[in-house]
């Protein structure tokens, strides 16, 4: 059915009418076309300090940027003291700092996660709370290069909003944001977790100093086998499950799986024929889509969990859709440096 929903869309794209050409450069642009993102830098509870070690790894292997998930709880006054809030940001000053001193581009993302979603939907003044948030660091970071420092304003709005009532939130924190450092760029994320089926649905705002974010973790069976955390029936159950999906080994997989549904995720899997080319036309997509409105999009998550899945077909699956995003000159950031998705 997704698969369905998308054909339509691509033949709808063509009907769409150009808004206003997008103000980011290719120089900017070009910023952003390899990056990583470094995770548990500055979330949750285990704390991966990164180097200029790190740093400058990332750059000799050839990344171009990172993008830094900052968890609401560093940053917000209803879960962290004044005084600690200002600590967390002396910190992410000399983050940023280490990495735009060496010409390397940075997305400050502000990194939403269910329980502060939770917070956000149920708190009537968390929406003008999180466009003082922006104001402040709007401000902190105005005075950084435009060209290598990008913000983003909340990842993955989940499946809960509606795309026009985010719009309406999103749009007022980028009015903040520009007001007071309009020279910077703003990553804007659709709802749905920034997915690819509400990007293609999506109306670009009048704004043209945005780019606009995709996360993709397709097929869900292979690249979150063996997660815990995604409330999917059979997920958590997976091993071994190999890519692309035409390999034989899937059928022993299927055979020796007991959990019926895990069984039930594999037989999908093989049914729907996963491989390079659905990677490489959802990418098709997501670039005619960009070029349709004159605007500019970044893939800036994607990746495969790591303990549960065959390393061979990780990094075919990896190899697959950097192909792609490159063959569509779409900038990334792959997910992640140091957690359960790690280079």
């Amino acid at each position: 059915m997704r698969f369905a929903v998308r054909c339509v869309l691509a033949t709808l794209l063509f009907s769409a009418s150009v808004l206003a050409e997008s103000a980011v450069s290719d120089a900017r642009y070009a910023h952003l076309a390899r990056g990583v993102n470094l995770t548990r830098w500055f979330q949750y509870g285990s704390r991966i300090p990164i180097t200029s070690t790190d740093r400058d790894l990332l750059q000799q292997a050839g990344f171009t940027s990172v993008r830094i998930p900052v968890a609401p709880q560093y940053l917000l006054e209803y879960r962290a003291s004044p005084d600690r809030i200002e600590r967390n940001l002396v910190s992410l000053d000399k983050a940023i700092d280490l990495f735009i001193s060496a010409g390397m581009a940075v997305t400050l993302d502000f990194h939403a996660d269910t329980e502060y979603l939770d917070h956000y939907l149920s708190t009537p003044g968390a929406p003008e709370a999180l466009i003082n948030l922006w104001r402040l660091l709007a401000t902190r970071y105005a005075n950084r290069d435009p060209e290598l420092l990008f913000f983003e304003i909340m990842n993955e709005p989940d499946n809960r909003f509606t795309q026009a009532a985010w719009d309406i939130e999103q749009r007022q924190v980028l009015l903040a944001i520009h007001e007071i450092a309009p020279r910077h760029t703003v990553i804007l994320d659709s709802v749905n977790w920034s997915g690819l089926d509400a990007l293609l649905q999506l109306t670009p705002y009048s704004d043209p100093n945005v780019i606009y974010a995709l996360h993709y973790y397709s097929p869900s069976t292979f690249t979150h086998q063996g997660a815990d955390w995604t409330g999917k029936p059979g997920m958590s159950d997976l091993r071994n499950v190999p890519w692309p999906a035409f390999l034989s080994e899937l059928q022993g997989v299927i055979a020796n799986t007991m959990s019926l549904p895990a069984q039930d995720l594999l037989r999908k899997y093989q049914d729907e024929d996963w491989d390079a080319s659905r990677i490489d036309w959802d990418m098709q997509l997501a670039a005619m889509w960009a070029k349709q409105w004159g605007v500019r999009v970044i893939v800036n998550e994607f990746g495969g969990f790591k303990p549960f899945s065959p390393p061979e077909s990780r990094a075919r699956w990896l190899h697959d859709i950097r192909l792609a995003l490159d063959k569509q000159k779409l900038a990334w950031d792959v997910w992640d440096f140091a957690a359960g998705f790690d280079l």
